[in-house]
């Protein structure tokens, strides 16, 4: 049976093609799955400048011979297994990428290529982040929203390969807070090293904090309507009595001067 001009490495990336390609802010994910692809077909080392060397394209025919030179099958199938990682690379960046890399012309300067564009977008990309950060404030939006958008944007530092922290995404939390939250914000910092505070439970103290205020609030705004309707009934009651002691000293005073009216004649 002939056998298969496709070395095997080829349909070992065959297999693995890349769902998402790379683009400005997916780097982290990108290389995960390529890399994972590359290891399981032996192939990774082709991305290292100390290991991606390739052999001589041609080697002596013998020792006698040193002079008398042949081609080498070595560089060959080091070509053919290259150009394969090359192609699966080139085929799984967004055509942005691919107009940056296309002078490149091995595994090992497409790769490298890749990772210094990545490296000049993620510098820019923390700084930014840790300025949005550094601004955060909740105001009128919900603790799970502020807490979701603080989050996402230490998922972003992350991806740019900068991971933080609990205790430092908990602290920019603890900064974009109000006023309100300062009880909670006194009792979560007076905590020792030795009581670390995961975002889980920082998340359920700001929950039940803001759950309650919403009940005072309410609980405020109801007393408020009531007051102004008449509140309780005792308030009600001494409104009225004051409101019929006045009008019996009108009547009095009404009274009383009818009556000295009614004397004058006389």
């Amino acid at each position: 049976m002939a056998s298969s001009s496709v070395p095997p490495a080829a349909f070992s990336l065959i297999g693995c093609p890349v769902t998402e390609k790379l683009g400005k802010n997916n780097f982290t994910i990108w290389s995960a799955h390529v890399l994972s692809a590359l290891r399981g077909a032996r192939l990774a080392h082709l991305l290292d400048e100390k290991t991606a060397a390739a052999p001589a394209k041609q080697i002596a025919k013998s020792a006698e011979k040193p002079d008398e030179l042949s081609p080498n099958p070595e560089y060959d199938e080091w070509i053919g297994k290259d150009q394969t990682v090359f192609n699966y690379l080139f085929a799984s960046v967004s055509r942005d990428v691919q107009v940056q890399v296309c002078n490149c012309t091995t595994s090992v300067e497409i790769w490298k290529s890749i990772q210094e564009m990545q490296s000049v977008q993620s510098r820019g990309r923390v700084i930014n982040t840790r300025m949005a950060l550094a601004t955060a404030q909740k105001g009128s939006s919900t603790i799970a929203d502020f807490f979701g958008k603080v989050k996402g944007l230490a998922n972003d530092m992350a991806a740019a390969g900068k991971k933080l922290e609990d205790k430092e995404v908990a602290s920019y939390i603890l900064a974009g807070l109000d006023g309100t939250y300062d009880p909670v914000v006194s009792t979560i910092s007076g905590r020792t090293a030795a009581e670390p505070l995961t975002l889980g439970e920082l998340y359920t103290h700001l929950m039940s904090w803001e759950q309650r205020m919403d009940l005072l609030g309410g609980g405020s705004k109801s007393s408020a309507n009531s007051a102004t309707r008449g509140g309780r009934g005792g308030f009600k009651r001494g409104g009225g009595g004051r409101a019929g002691a006045r009008g019996r000293g009108r009547d009095n005073n009404g009274g009383n001067r009818r009556q000295t009216n009614g004397d004058g004649p006389t």
